[in-house]
């Protein structure tokens, strides 16, 4: 069985439960919220009035410098941008995780990008440029290393406005006085940091990695006039499938030890300078002022806040979208609310009726038939999940799938998960797949996005054109997860894997038996998942048979 995998893959993780403050206590934490809208973003703050508006003024600042300056990262504007500002530590804390001490970053589908801060105590605004920054190059060039993507974000983080002049690339104290006192990693080994590595989960670790990521960021970008343009083209290398270590090397004319020493020279900074432009050039006008938001869409909002990470966080998210229906159990945005939660857990038979009630009260709302359109498709992953013989009829759950998501992009062109969604359906299709292959090849040409690049693997194996499926995952699926490490993208290995029974399949339906069964030889042997092995394995007798007597597929 093939699963639907349903668009929560590659989503950010927010990993490890909660420390304090039970769903109960947000119930009771909704006075004082507000709402602010900019051109940039959503603001929902419990800080105050003059608070928020001070730094939605600031922020707006910020979005306008970093895409003039560097256009590279201007802000797309597909999913909105949210930012929550909480007024105490005591109020971030229950939303954050142990790891998350100021702030952080996260996502869902068409529901938009979060940033929450906290800004009760402290300065708040280098903890949201970070964040805004992360988010930014997540959407620009999703496949960026990771030492780049830190780098960048501790460069921005740094911005100042003083006296008419927005400021970009300060040096970062902190972070310079790390480097001058401890040791460094070697550059080769930075490069190679991911997502599990210790090198950034272990606090401690971390900061030296995250040091010398900035450093050699900040040298790149600022240390002679024409680094910016060589920065984006070691961009361009590493999307058309370059390693770091190979990109920079091209890129800057110069090998990592030599790189090394150059930042080991410049740590003093007197070589480096920053960037800045005039506030007037930017033409950022007054952000409009606050207004109160009430119980039910606090509630909501603070649920979208819990419903990316480990069950129990997703469980007190939906505490709270159960706690907004019971109030009003017609509440659109709390019964998408509690559809998402459902989904996250795996619970499709809950989550249906939920999407169903959502559909019919708003039927003109793309989230709510995009979860319409993944409760059936896990419904029929549920109940076996096989995909069709060639000419045989599609599933009728797997067609009343595909109305939704071409519903919800009809209301929504921009949302780009229910193309995936859509494009996935026809993994479960007897009639012709070529509408699957070609709505995810153009999609792919215009949004680079690895669950959709591996959605494009499957549906060429499924024709049987594994050069197709290995051209895609050498050029793009493997650019994309270079940057990840194996438990943010473990997945992808197996689904391609997996995909070679879709090609033996294939081939076998067209009577090359021999073909299937020397791939599906070279598949077991190199397997490591044992139920793959196994289904190869069943797969080579069945064929072996099949080509024996002359029967077809």
């Amino acid at each position: 069985m093939l699963s639907t995998r349903v668009a929560w893959a590659g989503l950010l993780a927010l990993g490890s439960l909660l420390v304090a403050g039970p769903a109960a206590a947000a119930r009771n934490d909704t006075a004082g919220w507000l709402r602010l809208e900019t051109e940039g973003f959503t603001y929902f703050s419990n800080a105050g009035k003059s608070k928020t508006k001070a730094i939605a003024h600031e922020l707006e600042i910020f979005r306008a410098a970093a895409g003039r300056v560097f256009p590279a990262l201007a802000d797309q504007g597909i999913d909105p941008t949210a930012v929550y500002l909480f007024n105490s530590e005591k109020s971030f804390r229950s939303y954050a995780t142990e790891r998350e001490v100021m702030g952080f970053f996260t996502g869902l589908p068409r529901r938009g990008n979060f940033i929450a801060a906290n800004v009760g105590a402290v300065e708040p605004f280098p903890i949201i440029y970070h964040e805004y920054v992360h988010h930014l190059l997540r959407s620009n060039f999703p496949g960026v290393p990771l030492w780049l993507n830190e780098g960048m974000a501790a460069y921005f983080e740094t911005f100042r406005v003083e006296r008419g002049r927005a400021k970009l690339g300060l040096a970062h104290r902190g972070l310079a006085s790390h480097l001058r006192n401890e040791p460094w990693m070697s550059l080769s080994e930075v490069l190679r940091v991911t997502n599990g590595s210790e090198a950034y989960r272990d606090p401690e670790a971390s900061r030296g990695f995250r040091a010398q990521a900035w450093v050699l960021t900040r040298y790149l970008l600022e240390a002679k006039p024409d680094r910016g343009e060589r920065t984006y083209d070691f961009l361009r290398l590493l999307a058309a499938g370059e390693s770091s270590e190979s990109a920079l090397t091209q890129a800057f004319g110069m090998n990592l030890e030599e790189l090394q020493a150059e930042l080991r020279k410049a740590i003093g900074f007197e070589d480096l300078s920053y960037r800045f432009v005039s506030t007037k050039e930017l033409q950022v006008g007054e952000v409009p002022e606050t207004e109160p938001i009430g119980e039910l869409e606090v509630l909501c909002r603070l649920g979208d806040l819990l419903l990316v990470g480990e069950a129990p966080r997703i469980v007190r998210g939906d505490e709270l979208f159960a706690a907004a229906l019971a109030v009003e159990p017609q509440y659109v945005p709390a019964l998408l609310g509690r559809a998402t939660a459902a989904l996250r857990l795996g619970d499709h038979e809950k989550a249906l009726p939920f999407a169903e009630r959502a559909v019919a009260l708003e039927p003109g709302n793309p989230l709510a038939q995009f979860l319409l359109g993944d409760a059936l498709l896990r419904q029929f992953d549920a109940g076996g999940g096989e995909i069709p013989a060639r000419g045989a009829p599609t599933p009728e759950l797997v067609l009343r799938a595909r109305r939704a998501y071409q519903e919800t992009l009809k209301i929504d062109p921009l949302f780009l998960r229910a193309y995936n969604q859509l494009a996935h359906t026809y993994l479960f299709a007897g009639e012709s797949i070529r509408p699957g292959i070609d709505l995810a090849r153009k999609v792919l040409d215009r949004f680079p996005d690895l669950t959709l690049a591996v959605t494009l693997v499957e549906l060429y194996s499924k024709a049987g054109d594994r050069e197709s499926a290995r051209r895609v995952y050498d050029e793009e699926v493997r650019s994309m997860q270079s940057s990840r490490g194996e438990e943010d993208t473990g997945w992808v290995t197996r689904a391609v894997e997996r995909a070679d029974l879709l090609t033996a399949r294939a081939w076998a339906s067209d009577g090359r038996y021999e073909e299937a069964i020397r791939l599906l030889e070279e598949l077991r042997d190199r397997s490591s998942d044992e139920e793959l092995r196994q289904d190869a394995e069943s797969r080579i007798g069945e064929y072996r048979g099949r080509a024996g007597s002359g029967s077809g597929a």
